[in-house]
C-alpha cells in the first residue's frame, strides 16, 4: 500500500495540482514568495536537529521527529484549509509553501529518517548519493509539471482527469494505512504521550508557527514589497497544520519508528481542531 502512495497517487496529485493552479506568468512571482517558506523551513530542521541530539530520542526516532515537527500536512489538510479561509485569493501563497514542503519531504526530509538498526543505518549511509534525490517520483513530478507550464504544453484532457482520479486516491489510502497502524498498536496506547511524542507535537505547532512568523517579520524589513498580508497569514497558518500524512509511511520504508510516526500524525490531526482557530486569529490580528 505504502507504495501505491509514494508512487503512484502523490505524483499524481503534484502533477495535477501544478498544472491546474500555476501558468507561466505566475512562475516568476512562485519563485520569488518560496524563498520565504524556503528560510523558516531551513531554520526549523537547524533548531529540530539539534533537539533531536537530547537522549529522550532513540536510533529510529530522531529523523521522524524532526519531519513530524518540520514538514506539515500541506497536501491533505492544508489545501482543504487553505480553500475554506482564504479562497482564490489564497492560493498563489498556498503553492509557495506547497512546493516548499513537498521539496522539503522529498528532496531532504526523507533522508533524515534513519532505521532503528544501527548496522542497517550504517549500510543505507554507505549506498546513498546524491543522484537518489531524482530517483524520488513526487519530486520528479514537481520538476516535469513545472517544465511542462514553463512550455506552454497543454496536456490532453485524459491525462488531466487521469492524475486527478490517482491522485484522489492518496488520502483515503494514508489515512487507511494510519489506521491499520493505530489498530495494530491500540487507540489508548496511541494517544499516551511520550518526551518525544511531546516534542513532537510542540515541534509542529510552536516552533514551526515560530520561526516562519520571525522569517516573514525579518524579510517584511528587509524587502518590504515583497510579502503581502494574505501571504502572511497563510504561511502561519499553513505552519501549524498536523504532520504530514506520509510520514509512518516513509518511516515503515526506512525501518524507523513507524509507530512515532503514526501516533505523531494521530495526535497533531486531533488537536489541530483546537489550534486552528487560535492560529488563525492569531495570523489575522499580526498580519
Amino acid at each position: 500500500m505504502s507504495k501505491v502512495i509514494t508512487l503512484i497517487s502523490l505524483p499524481a496529485i503534484i502533477f495535477y495540482s501544478v498544472l491546474t493552479n500555476i501558468n507561466q506568468d505566475g512562475l516568476l512571482t512562485l519563485f520569488q514568495k518560496v524563498l520565504v517558506p524556503i528560510t523558516a523551513t531551513l531554520f526549523t530542521y537547524f533548531v529540530c536537529w539539534l533537539i533531536s541530539k537530547l537522549p529522550v530520542f532513540k536510533d529510529g526516532d530522531r529523523g521522524v521527529f524532526i519531519n513530524a515537527s518540520v514538514n506539515p500536512n500541506t497536501t491533505f489538510i492544508g489545501l482543504a484549509i487553505n480553500n475554506i479561509l482564504f479562497g482564490q485569493a489564497g492560493l498563489a501563497s498556498f503553492l509557495a509553501y506547497f512546493l516548499t514542503n513537498n521539496v522539503s519531504v522529498w528532496a531532504f526530509g526523507q533522508y533524515l529518517i534513519e532505521p532503528n538498526d544501527r548496522q542497517l543505518k550504517k549500510r543505507e549511509v554507505e549506498k546513498f548519493n546524491l543522484l537518489s534525490l531524482l530517483k524520488s517520483p513526487p519530486l520528479l513530478a514537481f520538476l516535469v509539471s513545472f517544465i511542462v507550464v514553463a512550455l506552454g504544453v497543454k496536456m490532453p484532457l485524459f491525462v488531466m482527469n487521469t492524475t486527478q482520479l490517482l491522485g484522489a486516491l492518496v488520502t483515503p489510502l494514508a489515512l487507511l494505512y494510519s489506521g491499520m497502524m493505530l489498530y495494530s498498536a491500540g487507540l489508548m496506547k496511541s494517544l499516551q504521550l511520550s518526551n518525544a511524542k511531546i516534542l513532537g507535537i510542540l515541534g509542529r505547532f510552536t516552533l514551526g508557527p515560530l520561526l516562519m512568523y520571525l522569517t516573514i517579520v525579518v524579510t517584511k524589513q528587509i524587502f518590504p514589497e515583497l510579502i503581502t498580508p494574505i501571504d502572511s497569514q497563510v504561511w502561519l497558518v499553513q505552519s501549524a497544520t498536523p504532520t504530514m500524512a506520509i510520514l509512518p509511511i516513509l518511516a515503515d520504508q526506512k525501518k524507523a519508528n513507524a509507530k512515532l510516526g503514526n501516533d505523531l500524525v494521530v495526535l497533531t490531526t486531533v488537536l489541530f481542531i483546537f489550534v486552528l482557530p487560535v492560529i488563525y486569529v492569531l495570523a489575522k490580528v499580526l498580519f
